[in-house]
């Protein structure tokens, strides 16, 4: 099964999320999940199966669980581009958490929002002084 997650314009560049993987015996799934870009780029990640432990008998037909349930917190980051969407690929999974990181100002934005301050703040100041 494929999953596409749209991020619908957010800006962000980085998410994380946790994860969980279920699997029966001698099924050993793997967990899929790629980042695409806004430029075209992508990221991608793999979980795999852990070694599988005894977990109880089944009520139904007396017969032993053997099976895997394991959960990771694990995200994907792109260098350049805000992420247009995720895909997962992947049977028996379970993810919980989701969560993304807003954008940082940077310093030019920072810079502009100085200066329009210092504008704004000369501007009254030049104001007050021509009623005096």
């Amino acid at each position: 099964m494929t999953v596409r997650i749209d991020f619908g314009g957010l800006k962000t560049r980085a998410f994380v999320a946790e994860w969980s993987l279920y699997e029966e015996p001698r099924d050993h799934r793997l967990l899929t999940v790629t980042a695409y870009g806004t430029d075209g780029s992508s990221e991608t990640f793999t979980l795999g199966s852990f070694a599988t432990s005894l977990d109880g008998i089944d009520v139904q037909d007396n017969s032993l669980l053997d099976s895997t349930n394991f959960a990771i917190t694990q995200g994907i980051r792109l260098a350049h581009a805000d992420i247009a969407y995720i895909t997962i690929k992947g049977d028996g999974i379970v993810m919980d958490n989701f969560s993304y990181t807003q954008p940082v100002p940077e310093p030019e934005t920072w810079a502009m929002l100085l200066a329009g301050l210092g504008v704004a703040g000369l501007s009254l100041r030049r104001r007050g002084a021509t009623k005096a």
